[in-house]
Formats: structure tokens, sequence, C-alpha cells
């Protein structure tokens, strides 16, 4: 384990052979590319006596960006310490700081040769730690509120006029300066950067912290960018933080994490027999830009369709026939909230992937006839047009529209048929009333069928 900070640094080791005179511990405090601790040249670090139980010299040196210490008596196994001076700036933190998680790298050379190596993670961190920013949607190219929070480390708070730098590099916003009292954002639609400050009326009551969270709201109208945000290194942003005079201290890091925002490439709701009430086959088509994971959850809404709760049975075609997804309904219901009053959940049908299935690849699933699932009375139409969504942490999508859908008209159930009289053989008049449920066009064709009269064919 490590305990760090810029005056001194403690190191405790478990050594599990004892050391000799000569062994040569070397400290590294490389992250990946990234180097939390630097300085420009080769320096020796003093080496505080009555803390450390290893006795020996320090130096930095450049080249493998290490401290390497020689110890110059031998230790027994078990738990050594050593403590070093590295202040007067020996040492100093880089301009990213040291996030959290980082690790210490240590190992241990005996005679030129690797002797045995471990890794800590427990460095304390410096500057900016971690930030989280959360959409209130996954709408890719669409306003969201966006809850963020921020966590700093070292000796230095966040005060009250500090200010942090977003930089959010496809993100759009007609928006310029919100102030809601207690924060104030300010778009910079040039750089794509959202500064983020203590609002003036609140800097006198505002309290340093080591953790910021604020929520950026859809009224502020900060679109997210219209191709997504991919999950892996497409979901980390840059965040700057420092002093209102930008001269006292400054830290840039790449670890502002953004929740991935998922795209649809194409999207279908196609059913075998239009008219309402049918029971029959329904196909869904989907193409996704990222992968569908197994887990993953594809919601489809079907407001008024009569959907039996269960297992529903499906014919999935592609990667693998039948086995790629399990679906389950849930019928139209009422349930009563804590509060009181009713809550409404429409018919839906929830398929879980039981494999993952790389992005761009066209998903298909045939919602069988007899399988429990009815179109509504009034056709699909308007209220009752279906949509979609994908809860998933690499590619989810908030409830949307499909792209192309087979639309069913409906006469509602109002149809009515009457003749003069019942007692009539022969008429001239039949009168036809009936109530559409979607708009009839140009050249749209009504058929009436009256199986029980003969007439000649004729114009009426």
């Amino acid at each position: 384990s490590s305990d760090f900070d810029m005056s001194n640094l403690a190191v405790s080791l478990d050594i599990n052979t004892p050391l000799l005179n000569g062994d040569i511990i070397k400290l590294n405090f490389k992250e990946g590319t990234r180097i939390t601790i630097n300085n420009a040249a080769d320096v020796a670090i003093p080496v505080i006596g009555g803390s450390s139980s290893l006795s020996g010299t320090a130096n930095w040196v450049t080249n493998d960006k290490t401290i390497e210490f020689t110890l110059n008596s031998g230790h027994s196994a078990g738990v050594a310490t050593l403590d070093l001076d590295i202040s007067s700036d020996l040492l100093t933190v880089d301009s990213f700081g040291i996030w959290d998680d980082e690790a210490l790298g240590t190992t241990l050379y005996r005679t030129a040769s690797l002797l045995a190596t471990a890794v800590s993670t427990d460095i304390p961190c410096v500057g900016i730690c971690g930030a989280t920013v959360d959409p209130s949607n996954a709408k890719p190219g669409y306003p969201a509120q966006y809850d963020v929070a921020v966590t700093f480390g070292g000796t230095r708070l966040f005060s009250a006029t500090d200010f942090l730098e977003l930089t959010l590099t496809g993100f759009t916003s007609p928006s310029s300066v919100l102030d809601d009292g207690e924060f104030q954002y300010t778009w910079d639609s040039v750089n794509d950067k959202l500064k983020v400050e203590i609002s003036s009326t609140a800097q006198a009551t505002f309290v340093a912290t080591a953790s910021l969270s604020f929520s950026i709201p859809q009224s502020y109208n900060l679109m997210s960018p219209s191709g997504g945000i991919r999950e892996g290194s497409g979901q980390y942003f840059d965040i700057h933080w420092t002093d209102f005079t930008a001269t006292a201290f400054a830290f840039t890091s790449t670890n502002m994490v953004i929740d991935a925002i998922g795209v649809v490439l194409s999207s279908s709701f196609v059913v075998a027999d239009k008219y309402p009430l049918a029971d029959t086959d329904i196909a869904v088509g989907f193409s996704f830009q990222d992968k569908i994971s197994s887990g993953d959850i594809l919601h489809l809404r079907l407001p008024e369709f009569s959907v039996s709760s269960g297992t529903i049975v499906i014919y999935d075609s592609y990667p693998t026939p039948n086995s790629d997804w399990v679906c389950v309904g849930s019928a139209t219901s009422t349930s009563i909230h804590a509060d009181g009053y009713t809550l409404s959940h429409i018919a839906n049908i929830d398929c879980t992937a039981q494999i993952d299935i790389a992005g761009s690849t066209a998903i298909n699933i045939e919602i069988l006839g007899n399988s429990g699932v009815r179109l509504p009375s009034t056709g699909v139409y308007d209220r009752t047009t279906p949509r979609f969504a994908v809860t998933s942490s690499t590619n989810p999508i908030s409830t949307e529209r499909f792209g192309s859908l087979s639309t069913v008209g409906s006469m509602g159930t109002s149809t009515e048929v009457r003749t003069p009289a019942t007692s009539v053989t022969s008429f001239q008049n039949i009168w036809v009333t009936f109530d559409i449920e979607c708009p009839l066009q140009d050249t749209d064709t009504v058929t009436i069928v009256l199986p029980s009269l003969v007439s000649t064919d004729s114009v009426m």
C-alpha cells in the first residue's frame, strides 16, 4: 500500500523474502501513457530515516519515470517502510492530476534481475479525481437534462470563485448563458465548451467542497451529438478546473465519462394481416450503430394492443435461428401509486438478448400469430402507434417511433348499415355510418360488402 502527498511519499511494502544489501526497489508512477508525478531531470530524494525501516539512497530517474531506491543494508521478510521527502517541488503532479484508482507499480531487482513485482491502486487522487455525466434520455441530437458529479482531491477544495470547463465535442446548444441562482452555465459554441461556475448570488454562502454535483436543465437545450456517444474511449471527455484568475492552479483531465447514447440505423414494424383485432404475424426489425450485449432488453411499447402476460412465441432468424432473444409480454394494467393516484400501464413486450450482437447487424424478430398478441380494435395509427426502446449500458435507446411502420385503418366499433324498412324488398337508398380511426386521402376506396342484397352493377 502507499500513502501519497506532495510533501512526503510513504510506502509500505509487504515482503515475502528477505532483502539484501544492493537490492533495488523501483516505484513506477506511470499510468498507461500518462505520467502522474514527474521531474524534468534526475534528482536525489532524501530518505526520512526516523520513519523508514529501509536504509539506502533514493533518486528520481527521468528516463523510466521512476523513483529508484538502492538498499545499503538488508531487511527481514515482512513489512518494510520507506518514507521519502519530496517537498521543495522535487516532484510535481502533472496538469491532469492523479485520477481515482491509478496504480503505483513496485518492482524489486537483485543483481539486475527482476525478483518481484506488485501493483497498488490506492494512491490518493490529486486534482480532478473523476467526473460522470448522466443524460436524462438516450436520444442522439436531442436536448436532455445532464446530471454531473465531480470529485476533487489533494489539499485544494473547489471554492466559490473556481470554475469548471467541460469540453463537449459534438454537442450543440442555441443557448449562451443560464444562471439558475446556484450555478451559471456559459456555452462556447465555437469550441464546444461549457463553463460552469457558482452563481454570483450564491458565492457568499458557498462552502468549499471536495465534491460537486449539479444538473444542467433540459431547458438549456444542450443537445447530445447526432452520432450518439459510443461505448468505450468515445465516452471520455476533457474537464478543466482552475481558479477565477486561471493563474493559481489548473488541472485538465480526460476522465469525464458520459453515459453512452445509442444510435438507431433503421427500424421497422410490419403486420401481415391489416385489419383491426387481427391475430397475425408481426415482424419487427432493427439495426443499431453499436453492439447489443447479452442481457440487454428491447422494449416494444404497444398502446391498445391486446397482449397476453407471459412468454411470447417468436421466430428470430439471425444470427442464430430461434436462440438470440427471449420475449415476455405484459398485458395492459393499472396500479395504485403510493400517493394514491392510479397509474395506467400500456401493453408491452420485453425481449432480452441471449447473445452479443455486433453493431450494424440486421436484427429481425417475428411475433407469430396465435401467440397472444392482437392489433387494437381501432387499428394502428396515431395514438396506437407502437414505439420501442433499448435498456443497455453500451447501446441505450430512449423510446422512439419506428422508422417504417404498417398502419392499419379501422371503421371503429360504431359501424351501421340501414335500409328504409325491414319489410321492403326493393329500395334505392342505403345508409352507412362509421367512425374512421385514421384520415382518408383522395383516391382511397371504401368497400361495403352486402352479401344478402342483389343488385345489378351500377354507379351510385
